[in-house]
């Protein structure tokens, strides 16, 4: 445990960072390849809303209030009525609002207080989650108008 709350030796645009982007190109080129069957979709719908839900969850616990920045936000209000309900407007703001503000969170990390390595965790798989589930719903659930 003290390795997740000890400092880590994270650089903008360094090898952290590209791993990070490596595992979210990793599991984003892994969507165009599920099946065509419903309980694959359910299984990706409910372990990108989860995961997304149990990180804005410690983040809460580590921050010890209610973050409200946009992608706080979207995980808990915009990802489970887009994936789990099927809103057609959900999926709209996560495809075009959510996922790119996911996205420049991505390529323009600002981890300057994000100083521990679970704060570290948290700010990618959130964001990548983010981004995974934008690209899901375009692919595979995209709304019409």
């Amino acid at each position: 445990m003290n390795l997740l709350f000890s400092p880590s030796s994270y650089v903008a645009y360094g090898p952290l960072h590209h791993g990070a982007l490596y595992v979210f190109l990793l599991c984003s080129s892994g969507l165009f390849f599920l099946g065509h069957h419903p309980l694959t979709h359910r299984i990706v719908q409910s372990f990108i809303c989860l995961s997304s839900l149990t990180a804005l969850l410690i983040s809460c616990l580590l921050y010890q209030f209610l973050p409200l920045q946009i992608c706080h936000v979207s995980v808990w209000l915009v990802l489970p009525p887009a994936l789990w309900f099927n809103h057609q407007a959900f999926r709209l703001v996560l495809i075009c609002l959510s996922g790119w503000c996911a996205m420049m969170a991505l390529i323009l990390p600002d981890l300057a207080t994000h100083a521990i390595w679970i704060k570290f965790i948290i700010y990618y798989l959130m964001h990548c989650n983010i981004c995974l589930a934008a690209l899901y719903v375009f692919i595979y659930q995209r709304p019409t108008i």
